[in-house]
């Protein structure tokens, strides 16, 4: 039986592709992350962010304007 263990290890992105996925500038990023809506991985270094949290931003973000679009038509 072959063996069906995996490892499995969160995606991380740097500070240029995470400003890429939200269709932002870096420093609209770190503006973010000072405002707690996303964390530093590894600040020491090279700052790196979890792609999972960078998708869950977008859609919140993207769920906000959907409803107050949804407001301004009323």
């Amino acid at each position: 039986m072959p063996d069906l263990n995996h490892i499995v290890q969160p995606i991380l992105v740097y500070r240029r592709d995470a400003a890429a996925m939200l269709a932002t500038s870096e420093k609209r990023v770190i503006e973010l992350v000072r405002d707690g809506y996303l964390t530093e991985r590894y600040p020491d270094s090279k700052p790196r962010y979890l792609v999972s949290e960078l998708e869950e931003y977008a859609l919140s973000r993207a769920d906000r304007e959907a409803s107050t679009r949804r407001m301004n038509t009323r």
